[in-house]
């Protein structure tokens, strides 16, 4: 042949076809492939375990997690109040110490947020979980304490009932410890009251803090509406409650104001649970409705004479 291309009739030409994936496969060893699958799986591996070991990222779940006890709400009639109410000058000076037990109520305003403040007298906190018997006349104050899990429905936080461990966990670093008729407020990752409750028969809950040591404590949750503390106050211990719908930072500012030295939140919302006694022994209810909305793990602190 003087031509590639020519071919004699007794001759036939075999003609080599690369297999159309011959050339993805020689781009794109296997190899490789099953070298980047099993790094990835091993780095997703990593991602989950890390989570489930990590102490601050089970917390920050936690923290933007919605407490069954916790609603949001945007419209609100706010107090009519002309003007700027002075400072309560009630510390130090007990209307009647001798009284059978009571709770007294002092209004303010401070700022743009009304406040009102419920001080018990002559009366024994503690902890109690379940629905209040709305018959027991021994309760002056009663308000919900820690929130409850939209989940499991499980406490949260850490909770101490009479030295029994019902939860344990700090996803709220601010803390309420009640040993020997005393109630102590702060915030901590890990406090030593709460061992000494459990051993000592107490009581001790967890929530949001608001103010530490006199100043405000930011926290996550950004919506708004009726909002209740637990304070402390030169050795005054107290619950506020927000006649408007505040922010946490709004609400806990008005506290500073106030001049409040620690302070943990208490369940808020319209429909927050709980009463208060007057001296003269009438009861008033905090939420329009007396029937409550009943969870096994609804838990309140209360006040009795």
């Amino acid at each position: 042949m003087n031509e590639t291309n020519d071919i004699y009739d007794d001759e036939i030409r075999i003609i080599k076809r690369e297999h159309p994936q011959s050339e993805e496969k020689k781009r794109f060893p296997q190899w490789l492939i099953v070298v980047l699958t099993v790094v990835i799986l091993l780095l997703l591996c990593g991602v989950l375990i890390l989570l489930s070991l990590d102490p601050k990222a089970d917390t920050a779940t936690q923290l933007v997690e919605q407490d069954m006890t916790e609603e949001i709400e945007t419209v609100f009639d706010p107090v009519d109040v002309s003007e700027n109410l002075p400072l309560p000058t009630w510390l130090g000076d007990y209307p009647d110490t001798t009284a059978v037990g009571y709770t007294q109520r002092i209004d303010t305003l401070l700022g743009q947020v009304a406040l009102s403040i419920y001080i018990p007298y002559n009366a024994h906190p503690q902890l109690s979980i379940g629905q209040l018997d709305r018959k027991d006349g021994t309760i002056i104050l009663a308000a919900q304490a820690a929130d409850i899990r939209r989940d499991n429905k499980e406490i949260v936080g850490s909770f101490v009932l009479g030295g029994q461990k019902i939860s344990e966990g700090i996803s709220k670093t601010g803390y309420c410890a009640i040993l020997d008729d005393v109630v102590m407020i702060g915030m901590a990752k890990n406090s030593s009251l709460y061992d000494e409750a459990i051993e000592k028969g107490g009581y001790f809950f967890r929530q949001y803090p608001l103010v530490y040591e006199g100043k405000l404590i930011e926290n996550n949750p950004k919506n708004i509406t009726k909002r209740k503390a637990l304070c402390e106050r030169q050795g005054q211990v107290f619950v506020v409650e927000s006649q408007t719908n505040e922010s946490f930072h709004s609400f806990a500012q008005a506290l500073v104001d106030l001049g409040v030295n620690n302070a943990i939140y208490l369940v808020g919302s319209h429909s927050s649970y709980g009463w208060w006694e007057d001296q003269d022994h009438h009861r008033h209810y905090f939420c329009d409705s007396i029937k409550p909305r009943i969870y096994s793990n609804e838990n309140y602190i209360v006040w009795k004479r």
